[in-house]
């Protein structure tokens, strides 16, 4: 999988784990949506697979921006454990 550049995950109820060889993949853009238990496991600090896409530049969950350009956007604490941008 050298050649994956976006990869979205929607509506995957049960998934826990994302697949090792993510982590070796020139990834840009990563979206995750309506997947509970995945996106606690990649929460950053917290979750258990947060190592397999912190070198992704563009994370979003639930349509928010939680890594953007590279760059981590803040938690908003009002927001119930998700996180927000300014967009």
């Amino acid at each position: 999988m050298p050649c994956l550049h976006s990869l979205k995950i929607t509506k995957c109820h049960n998934l826990e784990k994302l697949p090792d060889f993510l982590q070796m993949t020139p990834l840009q853009n990563l979206s995750i949506k309506k997947s509970k238990i995945l996106q606690r496991n990649v929460r950053k600090g917290t979750g258990k697979e947060w190592y397999k896409i912190f070198h992704v530049p563009n994370i979003q969950i639930n349509k928010k921006y939680v890594q953007k350009n590279g760059v981590w956007i803040q938690k908003d604490e009002s927001d119930d454990g998700e996180t927000s941008s300014s967009e």
